[in-house]
């Protein structure tokens, strides 16, 4: 995952469980840098990256995360995969 100097968010590599944030199947992978776009909208100014999840805080502190939901770990109350960006609404 890399993060640009103007804010935008790219992804690549193994798709599995939606990891790379892409909206698709979740395990298509992507072999060149691919922007998520929707993100990238919102300003990103943090990206993590875990074995098979991710996680982004925009400027106006959001926190956003997405891939592989197992055991809660991606924080929104549920134990699925989420292939898109996706709002942790409780913080």
């Amino acid at each position: 995952m890399c993060l640009t100097s103007r804010s935008n968010i790219y992804t690549w590599g193994q798709g599995a469980h939606g990891r790379l944030g892409h909206g698709d199947s979740g395990e298509d992978d992507q072999l060149v840098p691919k922007e998520i776009y929707t993100l990238s909208q919102r300003k990103p100014i943090f990206v993590a990256a875990g074995e098979s999840h991710s996680a982004a805080i925009t400027e106006k502190l959001k926190l956003f995360t997405w891939g592989n939901g197992g055991f809660g770990r991606l924080g929104h109350g549920q134990d699925v995969k989420e292939p898109s960006p996706k709002l942790v609404e409780l913080l």
